[in-house]
């Protein structure tokens, strides 16, 4: 039996999938633990409304703290993850070379965003551990990247000759 190049992307990507699914879930359920400590905090009165409990979350003692708005950006972070790697998923079991390639991009601009963080821990000098476990974690994005990008043109290959015919010289 051979493996294709598809099946071991296809495998990795179900993998990201549901790691990127657990970061999510894990920075809602931190949000929800964070916005009722907030809530608990703040002058409730308790009537209900829909209102009150609005301004109470948006209020400057809940979002305008470091933790609220790093919270935020966590789980828009991992929504969008989430997002592009079930994305993955659907376009290479289902053959679709356009979303393969969105996935592709979404990872080369993660990666170099990456990157650049790494190479700033490490020319800081002061977490060297962080920066290297940083690094390795670059390295093994950009080697899935390449297999992204392989099976992106691999699909892109036999989308190219899906509705052609082979001429016969009579």
């Amino acid at each position: 039996m051979r493996i294709r190049i598809e099946d071991v992307c296809l495998a990795l990507a179900i993998v990201n999938a549901i790691t990127t699914g657990l970061a999510l879930l894990g920075s809602l359920v931190l949000m929800f633990i964070f916005i009722t400590s907030a809530l608990s905090q703040t002058n409730y009165t308790g009537d209900g409304s829909s209102q009150e409990i609005y301004q109470n979350i948006v209020s400057d003692e809940v979002f305008n703290t470091f933790f609220g708005t790093f919270i935020a950006i966590l789980v828009l972070g991992s929504l969008i993850s989430f997002i592009f790697s079930v994305l993955l998923c659907n376009g290479i079991s289902n053959r679709k070379a356009g979303q393969v390639k969105a996935y592709f991009i979404y990872g080369v601009i993660t990666t170099a965003m990456a990157g650049h963080v790494t190479a700033a821990v490490l020319f800081d000098g002061r977490d060297i551990q962080t920066g290297l476990l940083s690094l390795l974690g670059c390295v093994l994005q950009s080697l899935f990247l390449v297999l992204v990008y392989k099976t992106y043109t691999k699909l892109g290959r036999e989308a190219m000759f899906k509705n052609h015919s082979r001429l016969i010289e009579s």
